[in-house]
């Protein structure tokens, strides 16, 4: 199975370096610390597999969604989905959407943005690890 979310999460934790308290992978609508990075798989779906199933698949379809949360301004939420961003693209992926403010009426303290992006990944693709 292709799952690559680890080096992911890794590389957008660097990627935002010491601006972003918390970078995690489990969705909350109200995170316990601000500003909160959340780097999520949304789609993980196989659509190259080995027809003889020796080697299993041999490429996905990865979609992610990165989602920001803050309490202090949208300006800053934006900054930090900028640089989150700038570290999917230099993994390969493309943004399919956003970024776009999200509005809850039950959290109107915190600003949210989210992202979503997709990339093909190939067994044998090898996403490096960021300095």
């Amino acid at each position: 199975m292709i799952y690559w979310q680890n080096r992911i999460l890794t590389n957008v934790k660097t990627a935002l370096g010491s601006k972003c308290k918390a970078v995690v992978s489990t969705y909350s609508k109200k995170p316990a610390v601000f500003p909160t990075c959340i780097v999520r798989t949304v789609i993980n779906n196989s659509f190259a597999d080995d027809l003889d199933m020796e080697d299993g698949e041999n490429a996905v379809i990865c979609g992610m969604a990165i989602d920001i949360c803050t309490k202090t301004m949208l300006a800053d939420a934006m900054s930090l989905m900028s640089d989150a961003n700038s570290a999917m693209y230099r993994m390969g992926f493309k943004r399919n959407e956003g970024p776009v403010e999200v509005v809850d009426a039950t959290t109107p303290e915190i600003f949210r943005v989210t992202a979503r992006y997709s990339r093909i990944i190939g067994a044998s693709d090898v996403i490096k690890k960021f300095d």
